[in-house]
């Protein structure tokens, strides 16, 4: 999956997210790029990719998947990372849903 061939790794998609925009606007999603994509799919968005000038030494390719982040059911190794990033249970708190609640509540009351 994209860059990323480690849990650790991974996890610093939210650190950028977090410097860039703030505390309050970053969460995870469960629409990662994928999971549940067919093949087609992914096979058509690798070809853009290989387009857009990444080559294989690059390691981008959406049919691979994180070692460790193979599936939803270990969302609790991405909550593992964040905690080893050095995040507080407060922050991952937020990053793990609290700052969608939010936001979801103040729209639909």
């Amino acid at each position: 999956m994209f860059f990323f061939d480690h849990p650790l790794r991974l996890c610093r998609i939210p650190k950028l997210r977090v410097k860039k925009a703030g505390l309050n606007h970053v969460g995870i999603g469960t629409d990662w790029f994928g999971f549940s994509a067919p093949p087609p799919l992914i096979e058509f968005a690798n070809e853009i990719i290989s387009k857009n000038g990444f080559r294989k030494e690059h390691n981008v390719d959406l049919s691979k998947r994180v070692e460790g982040f193979e599936e939803y059911s270990k969302l609790p190794n991405l909550i593992e990372g964040l905690e080893l990033r050095g995040y507080n249970r407060r922050e991952i708190q937020k990053i793990a849903g609290g700052n969608f609640l939010r936001i979801f509540k103040k729209i639909v009351g």
